[in-house]
């Protein structure tokens, strides 16, 4: 054990004296994933400043329409000459107008006299927008949406929740807070972790066949399985610590982002001890599995370049199980599912972050991953008896 924790001790010296590579490991990604998000959350994505659009009309029409007033559009008669779309276009472009909109003449007395039985073509409404403007785009729905209001009100019979829709809304602010982040913390934390196990990895042994101190290690008295623990637990130390410092940044930033989607806040305090409990176990899981991989591949290469390229395919399975968790909003419920390594701690992450975690899965994940670690580690032992991979040039 003494050996192990030597072998450990050894890499994070190694690591942390590299300050520049420490800070951009462990730290970098947690702070940039909160810079993204709370910067998102200050982000304007589609909506105007405008607190007014401007819609040119002609034929406005009368007070039976104006009855249904929509707040933050104003009307102005339209000029003359805009007959064509290449001149209302100009007239959009010249930011005078966020809108034209055409009715047909007398359009209330047409609208109250006209017969869907009759089979004749319905009084025509006319909105000329720009779309690749976010004043003319929010001018335009709300004025469709408006226009669709009025035409129900002409033959309204009942009504679906009338006043206020919050009203019959269920939904809690924890229930839209734990939607949310099931649906993006799963994926980015595995995804970061091992961007963590990659960069941190590929020095476990291919930087010492770089450094020519790989025959040193193997001539120690140490037995290789404990070589092969020491490097495991030290990268999955280091690698941990960054997975708490993504955590952290994510929960601020995305907190940050709900608030300014909901106006309220929203942080995570919709987690008890006992979600972070299951969260913590399954990343430990998951980070013993990948470390593994992560070291298996760089006894495999020559350089440490050679084991950043050959993770890029092990990178694309993990992007592949987070996309295919995405793919189903409620987590699976199917115990099958979570025997697939890797996908089984991102879906049971999932639902941990959606409320409706199954320790049963969970438990399956856990024991999946670090049992195929532990097998994995006992690989690493054999590799390091080959000489033919530790000694190629």
């Amino acid at each position: 054990m003494k050996h192990i924790w030597t072998i450990a001790a050894k890499e994070w010296s190694r690591f942390f004296a590299e300050k520049g590579m420490a800070i951009v490991t462990v730290l970098l990604p947690g702070i940039l994933l909160w810079a993204m998000y709370s910067a998102m959350g200050h982000m304007d994505f589609g909506d105007s400043d405008k607190d007014t659009v401007v819609a040119a009309v002609e034929n406005p029409p009368g007070a039976l329409f104006r009855a249904a007033a929509i707040d933050g559009l104003s009307t102005v008669a339209a000029p003359d000459g805009l007959d064509g779309p290449e001149a209302i276009r100009d007239a959009l472009e010249s930011d005078d107008y966020d809108l034209f909109v055409r009715f047909p003449e007398d359009f209330d007395t047409a609208v109250v006299a006209y017969d869907s039985a009759s089979g004749n073509q319905a009084p025509t409404v006319e909105i000329f927008y720009d779309s690749s403007d976010s004043a003319s785009a929010a001018g335009y729905e709300a004025l469709r949406a408006g226009l669709d209001a009025y035409e129900s009100t002409l033959s309204n019979r009942f009504d679906v929740n009338p006043g206020a829709s919050d009203a019959y809304d269920l939904a809690s602010e924890e229930d839209f807070a734990a939607r949310m982040l099931s649906m993006l913390f799963p994926m980015l934390i595995v995804f970061m972790i091992f961007s963590s196990i990659v960069a941190v990895a590929a020095e476990s042994f291919a930087g010492e066949k770089e450094r020519g101190t790989i025959a040193a290690i193997l001539a120690t008295p140490v037995p290789r399985r404990n070589i092969a623990i020491g490097k495991v637990l030290a990268v999955a130390g280091i690698s941990l610590l960054a997975a708490l410092f993504t955590v952290v940044g994510l929960v601020l930033g995305l907190s940050s982002y709900m608030t300014a989607l909901t106006d309220d806040l929203v942080s995570a305090k919709v987690y008890g001890p006992s979600d972070y409990f299951m969260i913590a176990l399954l990343v430990i899981s998951v980070t013993a599995i990948l470390v593994v991989v992560a070291i298996a591949l760089s006894g495999l290469a020559k350089t440490t370049k050679d084991a950043q390229v050959l993770a890029v395919p092990a990178y694309a399975v993990v992007m592949i199980a987070g996309v295919a968790s995405m793919i189903v909003n409620e987590p699976r419920t199917g115990s099958a599912w979570y025997l697939i390594p890797v996908f089984n701690a991102i879906e049971a992450m999932k639902g941990v972050f959606a409320l409706e975690a199954s320790p049963l899965n969970i438990a399956i994940a856990c024991a999946v991953n670090l049992g195929l670690a532990a097998a994995g580690v006992f690989l690493l032992a054999r590799m390091l008896d080959s000489e033919r991979l530790m000694f190629q040039r």
